[in-house]
């Protein structure tokens, strides 16, 4: 019987465009190639423009060049999933074989410069920058996040021999869970609403963390996630590019707010059921 009542309100979530190779993406590569020459950091080695099929390779720096360079062919505004669309695409079961592979995420800045101390101290003139400090506010003392978009470039006195820049589209923000990491739940509406834990210390997930320098922030297949790889370049064959079009922060509070509330009708569910259940145990035959 076909549905004519229906809900006020339904989330609709697209799936991320998986890079593969066909046309836009060899395009996309080309300009990297000309700007990175012979960076295997930029373009992983086991990239190859006359391949078919889905691009096995990924690490962060490549994953901004590539959205970067489809933004510039489309005039569409297109990023890497961040840290929060991961974990939407996941409870939607949107991303192709997630126990297979693994997904970059971002940088994670530990207060200790020790590792990677080059683009620390870069990303850290930014956030102090006239620019950036009023729209991040971010404590300095504190592990933060960095995610969503960057804008990278060749430079030999950065580690790798590239640079990466804050844009109007890169997103910053500490984060608790961050300062000492431990197990969590995929159910945590946290993920969805900033890519992090809420809580910690129950769940079949883990959050592994480090305490210096800066780290790859990526989800692997196990579902974790890990911010203490201190190889920023790194990629095998196992990591995906995914890319979406940016999405306003206004929906992205709309998709915390629905969560929220589909959450709370569970619970009231539960409640009433649970009531129902004392009211029969109680009776008296």
């Amino acid at each position: 019987m076909k549905q004519l009542i229906k809900p006020a309100y339904e989330l609709r979530v697209n799936a991320p465009y998986t890079l593969s190779y066909d046309k836009l993406t060899r395009e996309a590569l080309r300009l990297g190639y000309e700007t990175f020459k012979d960076n295997k950091s930029a373009i992983p080695s086991t990239v190859n423009i006359e391949s078919k099929g889905v691009v096995k390779a990924s690490n962060w720096y490549f994953a901004n060049i590539i959205a970067n360079n489809i933004t510039k062919i489309t005039g569409r505004r297109i990023h890497p999933m961040n840290a929060r669309e991961v974990q939407l695409f996941l409870k939607y079961n949107l991303l192709q074989d997630a126990n297979e592979t693994y997904d970059d995420e971002g940088f994670v800045f530990y207060p200790d410069i020790k590792v990677n101390p080059n683009i620390h101290k870069h990303i850290l003139e930014q956030l102090q920058s006239d620019e950036f400090k009023n729209k991040f506010n971010i404590d300095l003392k504190k592990p933060f996040l960095l995610t969503n978009s960057v804008n990278v470039f060749p430079d030999d006195n950065y580690e790798n021999g590239l640079g990466v820049d804050l844009n109007e589209f890169s997103e910053v923000y500490n984060h608790d869970s961050l300062l000492k990491g431990g197990n969590f739940d995929l159910g945590d509406l946290g993920l969805i609403k900033d890519g992090l834990p809420s809580k910690l210390g129950k769940g079949s997930k883990t959050l592994h963390v480090a305490n210096d320098g800066v780290r790859r922030f990526y989800r692997d297949r196990d579902l974790d996630l890990d911010a203490r790889v201190d190889g920023l370049a790194d990629s095998d064959d196992t990591g995906r590019v995914r890319l979406v079009e940016n999405f306003s922060s206004e929906n992205d509070g709309l998709i915390s707010k629905l969560e929220e509330e589909k959450q709370k009708q569970i619970r009231d569910l539960e409640e009433k059921v649970q009531g129902k259940i004392k009211q029969i145990q109680n009776i008296t035959l």
